[in-house]
């Protein structure tokens, strides 16, 4: 008789890329009160095409994206930034490495 094998907890996953995105444009769209078909027809999609690229089902070409965040109104970075706001590193003087030339 063989014994049971306890299974590992598993870790969870982070979401992928491409949900990552499709959340970003389904918020997006939804603050600007755009339906699934106006977006589809601004950037000249299926409303199926929009909704599979808002479910992370697929991995869109960055032309595809492009066109998509002209039609919200944003750049396309937008769809990179969690909360819309920009990120930006500091570098304090005193941390910075100094390089020499000899």
């Amino acid at each position: 008789m063989k014994a049971a094998r306890m299974k590992r907890p598993s870790k969870p996953k982070a979401p992928s890329v491409e949900i990552l995105i499709g959340q970003r444009i389904r918020a997006l769209r939804q603050q600007r009160d755009v339906t699934l078909d106006q977006l589809a027809s601004e950037v000249k999609l299926t409303k199926g095409q929009v909704s599979r690229i808002e479910n992370g089902l697929v991995s869109s070409p960055v032309s595809t994206l492009t066109r998509i965040a002209a039609a919200l109104g944003v750049g396309p970075g937008a769809f990179f930034q969690s909360d819309g706001t920009i990120r930006r590193a500091i570098c304090r003087r005193r941390a910075r490495a100094s390089v020499f030339r000899g």
